[in-house]
């Protein structure tokens, strides 16, 4: 098991949820200002203190100095007693949905089936009540996604309710809604690359329409270059693997912010899914 299998275990599923912006410290609810050089050393928190101030489940108030909200979000009655909360990936990957103008935060998180989860689950946190709701698991247990660690797995930035999924060595990049149960394919690497590519690390830009990841071959696993594809006209582009080293993608949004303000020429096969999804804009 990995460090950060044992991370996220640990913390049973605690996540930290900010109340306001990083540059509005003077708004901010609790918190404090310190320095990398500074030489203060704060205790670390016992089991028991933990256990004192958080709850079963729902919002709460670290103590002072912090002072700061959070919410746990899962608990033991999730993983049937057991413990199985699997690792929430990176933080690009978008854990928690565009909950602008709703009082919910919709919330996925993967439960492990072979140790007492219900598989990829949703959940809902109030921000009126600061109360947390298991709102079930995302696919029924006949359904393979269900055995997904959802690693990978990010919301749409501009449907609130719509989550891109796939198979950890899956071909196939999926749009879910979450409140229809509807799936649908975005697209399909196979005909476009063969049966022995498949699908890694992806991502989308934020107007739903460019979605680019790593291309990877089934067997080597070997990393066969960046793939982009345009939604809206059906294209793909393609940049090959730098020599010597693994090729993967940023966020969708990196490429696009990045050329965006800095005009990358196209004169190297790593620009060429940039230029794409600056275009695919």
């Amino acid at each position: 098991m990995s460090l950060h299998h044992v991370a996220a275990r640990t913390v049973l599923g605690v996540l930290a949820l900010l109340v306001t912006a990083v540059p509005a410290f003077a708004q901010a609810q609790g918190g404090f200002i310190t320095t990398s050089t500074s030489p203060e050393v704060r205790p670390t928190l016992s089991a028991s203190q933990i256990q004192s101030f958080v709850p079963q489940r729902g919002g709460f108030t670290f103590p002072a100095p912090y002072l700061t909200q959070g919410a746990r979000i899962t608990n033991a009655s999730d993983c049937a007693g057991s413990d199985c909360v699997w690792y929430v990936g990176y933080s690009y990957w978008r854990k928690m949905n565009n909950h602008v103008g709703s009082d919910t935060i919709l919330i996925f998180l993967g439960l492990d089936r072979t140790h007492g989860g219900g598989g990829p689950t949703l959940f809902g946190y109030s921000k009126s009540s600061r109360q947390v709701t298991n709102l079930g698991p995302l696919f029924a247990s006949s359904n393979a996604l269900s055995w997904e660690s959802a690693e990978g797995w990010y919301w749409s930035h501009s449907r609130p309710n719509v989550l891109y999924v796939k198979q950890s060595t899956g071909t196939q990049l999926l749009r879910y809604d979450v409140s229809t149960r509807e799936l649908e394919t975005v697209f399909d690497v196979t005909p476009q690359y063969g049966t022995d590519k498949y699908l890694w690390q992806m991502s989308s830009s934020d107007d739903d329409r460019v979605h680019a990841g790593t291309l990877r071959q089934f067997g080597s696993w070997d990393m066969l270059g960046c793939v982009a594809y345009r939604e809206d006209t059906r294209q793909f582009c393609r940049s090959g693997s730098v020599t010597g080293r693994p090729t993967t993608t940023r966020p969708a949004w990196s490429w696009v912010t990045r050329l965006s303000r800095q005009g990358a020429p196209l004169d190297d096969s790593r620009t060429l899914v940039e230029y794409f999804m600056v275009r695919g804009r």
